[in-house]
């Protein structure tokens, strides 16, 4: 496998999109896209940021070393805290739906992925 092939498998294990992965790492779908097709190489910073939002190493990213026995714990757990960051900037009022008017969109669709990965999971396919 390449980087490419690797970036999109943690992808789809982890239940995001492109486009939820680009904008966790401030960029274009496509942008991001071009690294799943190996149209473009991230450099070791973007790395270390994918690596963070898939729970995983570096290494791991290159070397497409996928555990998949942790992989719902770790699915949960990202979700589970970004959604309690979420919640804790609004309560706090640093972030409201006028300043991210994705907000819904995007707290819908991490949701969404944690029951696509659990459902998943309960059919073996994990």
């Amino acid at each position: 496998m390449n980087i490419g092939a690797n970036l999109k498998e943690f992808r789809k294990q982890r239940g995001l999109t492109q486009n939820e992965v680009a904008e966790l790492l401030g960029l274009k779908m496509g942008s991001y896209g071009q690294y799943e097709i190996n149209k473009r190489q991230p450099r070791l910073q973007m790395l270390n940021d994918i690596a963070g939002i898939f729970n995983c190493t570096v290494n791991d990213l290159i070397n497409g070393t996928f555990d998949n026995e942790n992989i719902t714990d770790d699915i949960t757990d990202n979700i589970v805290g970004e959604l309690t960051l979420m919640i804790n900037l609004v309560e706090n009022e640093l972030l409201s739906n006028d300043i991210c008017p994705n907000l819904t969109v995007y707290v819908k669709g991490k949701l969404d992925g944690l029951k696509l990965a659990m459902s998943m999971i309960v059919e073996g396919e994990y």
